[in-house]
């Protein structure tokens, strides 16, 4: 009787509330995964942590945003670049923004990006190697990177594709140059569209916004960097300083490197020979697989439950 008792509840249970209830589980069993996800993809570490992550990275060895200032051309902007890509994923906001500070006051950066991304034609497959001189421009709260991020903007070179057709997007110049101004932070910037990127409209806002301010820029990047002084001239006799070295003490794991903004990989910069950063994002495969195997036992078990 008991056991005919039992069966006769389960047959009362209509199927749609049984179709219902297996819903809510799934959907609880995917915010959890989800939820975790969220948290791992945006670890907290240190700015030494993350230093260091780029220090490994590059080659070099950096110790504080200093390195920005003294530091080699290339590396000083090879290193940033890393820095300026990585800022959102590890919420460093702050941290480029003093390292950009600081890159604005070495004499020879300017050269070096003005002049490599001069020698880059506006084409297809090269967006990776003109993202690397444009994207990080909108985290340097200097005169010639404002006015470098107005000249392309305005640019009306066209876009040509060497080669085959492309089957993917890349940004022109003008986009790149509507990234950097936003990160820059102007108070009276255009309306970003959340939903649509950078419409026709968005980049008219931004037109207008130059227009208004190419002769104000010494101004406009003062607003923005109170701190702003020219940075000092080099002499040819001037003996250049020293590179500060790195004194961290590893205390926890340095953070795995974020994937590059780029839709295509930068082949000027390839990971140190001593790399040895741990990937941290290998136990998410387990973790989907696990989210996965879980969702597939819910079905089944609610097929099973039905049929009864």
């Amino acid at each position: 009787m008991g056991q005919s008792s039992h069966q006769g509840r389960v047959d009362k249970i209509p199927e749609f509330q049984t179709s219902a209830t297996m819903k809510r589980i799934h959907l609880a069993m995917l915010g959890v995964v989800l939820t975790a996800g969220l948290q791992a993809q945006n670890p907290s570490y240190t700015d030494e942590q993350v230093l260091k992550a780029i220090s490994t990275r590059t080659g070099g060895e950096i110790e504080s945003t200093e390195y920005f200032r003294v530091a080699p051309p290339e590396e000083a902007w090879t290193a940033f670049g890393y820095l300026s890509q990585w800022a959102a994923y590890y919420n460093k906001i702050d941290l480029a923004k003093r390292a950009g500070g600081a890159i604005a006051e070495n004499p020879e950066v300017e050269k070096y990006v003005t002049e490599g991304m001069a020698k880059l034609p506006h084409d297809f497959y090269n967006a990776g190697e003109r993202g690397r001189f444009l994207y990080p421009l909108g985290d340097v709260p200097a005169p010639w990177a404002l006015r470098m991020l107005g000249h392309y903007l305005t640019d009306e070179t066209p876009m040509t594709v060497i080669g085959e057709h492309p089957d993917y997007d890349a940004s022109p110049n003008q986009d790149m140059a509507i990234t950097g101004l936003f990160r820059m932070g102007f108070s009276d910037a255009p309306k970003e569209d959340k939903k649509y990127g950078y419409t026709p409209t968005v980049e008219k806002g931004w037109r207008d916004w130059w227009k208004a301010n190419e002769n104000r820029v010494e101004e406009r990047v003062r607003e923005i960097n109170p701190g702003y002084y020219p940075p000092p001239q080099v002499s040819a006799t001037a003996t250049p300083k020293a590179v500060p070295t790195a004194t961290l003490v590893a205390t926890n794991e340095s953070p795995a490197p974020p994937p590059m903004i780029t839709s295509k990989p930068n082949p000027t910069i390839k990971p140190h020979p001593t790399a040895t950063l741990k990937q941290s994002n290998d136990w998410m495969l387990y973790l989907g697989a696990g989210a996965i195997l879980l969702i597939v036992g819910g079905i089944i078990a609610g097929t099973l439950l039905r049929r009864k």
